[in-house]
């Protein structure tokens, strides 16, 4: 089968869900096209994310989340003969209309969605959801499925290279956005055990892997003053930099994952496969993924709305139950070989990639165009477009500017 997706295409999250559905879909021999949306047109490809299977589309006006420009992606699906595409995270639906029109079968991978925009997703004819979350929400689809996440457990089997501390070495991923990632809330916790307990200072490390500097993104002036107080005790370390899989895991030894709002949760897949216990918010999905020996969920203080609505609430963990679970950690070091052991065995056995290869070749092949009534579909239209119609006034505008400017120059 001749299969597409849409989706960002560079060193992101999203990305990588797109590059193990391509790899995965491949190994049964189906041929994969990646259509990079406009928004990732500026961002410079690597060799892992730049061949010929993929079409960038061109950069395009247009302040649309995840906009594609129609006349070029009916082009693309047309010469790539284009059998099905996989969407991911694609928020505005015209381009599905499309491929409706021309009888190309659409999937959805589910991330992103509010109360309002649940029932659009009608007009995909199916919808994969990675956790038990979304399908919880999505079940009622004539065609969704449940496809645990996973990884390349293989690729991320890197404890070799972590060097031996005498020091309990917590790691954090934290991307482009530490708020989200709960950054704050582990340097808060580290700043107050070491109020209560100075004798650890010498027993443990926050270490943050992060693409924007701490003080660069924390603008508030008490966490700024708990970096530079944690840093100067040297119990800080930030490592500022882009660095493609399998990452930097072996500089840990725990995984603290505090994030208050996850799709997924992909890195923590790639930790337990990395073979390091973790520490997570008693909250779904992250709390999906815990081997029974080593990892720990932290009570929640917390839970609000996002600022866009997004169908589940944030959460805040109880920075005092988080520093209880570092200290059980530091009082059992002596068994952190069984933990490390543990969370590798829990990789190998639930979050393997290529153990989903047959239920993800049977979604795509299996699947029936389904017959959706024009009501859903303009319903659908409508709904994923009513926030952004000032937006493609605003285009519209741009377009005949630019037009112009070239007419008289």
């Amino acid at each position: 089968m001749r299969i597409g997706i849409v989706t960002t295409w560079f060193e992101r999250g999203a990305a990588y869900v797109s590059m193990q559905y391509k790899k995965l879909l491949e190994l049964k021999g189906h041929e994969v096209f990646i259509y990079a949306r406009g928004e990732d047109t500026d961002k410079i490809f690597g060799s892992s994310w730049d061949a010929n299977t993929v079409t960038t589309q061109k950069k395009d006006f247009a302040p649309i989340p995840t906009y594609i420009n129609l006349k070029e992606f009916k082009q693309w699906l047309k010469k790539n003969k284009i059998e099905s595409v996989l969407f991911n995270e694609q928020k505005w639906l015209e381009p599905v209309a499309l491929c409706r029109e021309l009888g190309v079968k659409t999937g959805l991978y589910i991330d992103y969605y509010t109360e309002n925009t649940i029932q659009t997703y009608k007009i995909f004819d199916f919808l994969i959801c990675n956790t038990k979350r979304h399908y919880s929400v999505f079940e009622w689809h004539k065609q969704a499925f449940y496809v645990p996440w996973g990884t390349n457990i293989d690729l991320f089997d890197i404890a070799y290279k972590r060097q031996a501390s005498e020091k309990i070495r917590f790691f954090i991923s934290a991307g482009m956005n530490p708020y989200r990632k709960g950054v704050d809330l582990a340097v808060a916790a580290f700043y107050e055990l070491i109020e209560l307990e100075p004798k650890l200072v010498d027993q443990i490390e926050l270490i943050v892997h992060t693409q924007i500097t701490l003080e660069t993104f924390f603008k508030d002036n008490n966490i700024q003053q708990k970096i530079k107080k944690i840093k100067q005790l040297g119990l800080l370390k930030e490592i500022v930099k882009t660095v493609s899989a399998p990452g930097l895991y072996y500089e840990g030894d725990v995984y603290l994952y505090l994030s208050r709002l996850d799709g997924i949760g992909l890195t923590l897949a790639e930790a337990l496969a990395a073979s390091m216990p973790i520490i997570i918010p008693n909250d779904a999905p992250m709390n999906e993924f815990l081997p029974e020996i080593g990892s720990h969920t932290v009570k929640l203080n917390k839970m609000f709305c996002r600022y866009d609505a997004y169908y589940w609430p944030q959460n805040e963990i109880d920075i005092y139950d988080l520093i209880e679970k570092i200290k059980f950690i530091i009082e059992n070091r002596n068994h952190m070989d069984s933990f490390r052991k543990a969370s590798r065995l829990y990789a190998v056995n639930q979050l393997n990639w290529n153990d989903r290869v047959n239920i993800i070749d049977e979604i795509f092949c299996e699947t029936e165009l389904l017959n959706i009534n024009k009501d859903d579909i303009n319903n659908a239209l409508s709904t994923s477009s009513e926030k952004y119609k000032f937006y493609v006034k605003l285009k519209k505008l741009y377009q005949l500017y630019y037009f112009l400017t070239k007419l008289f120059k």
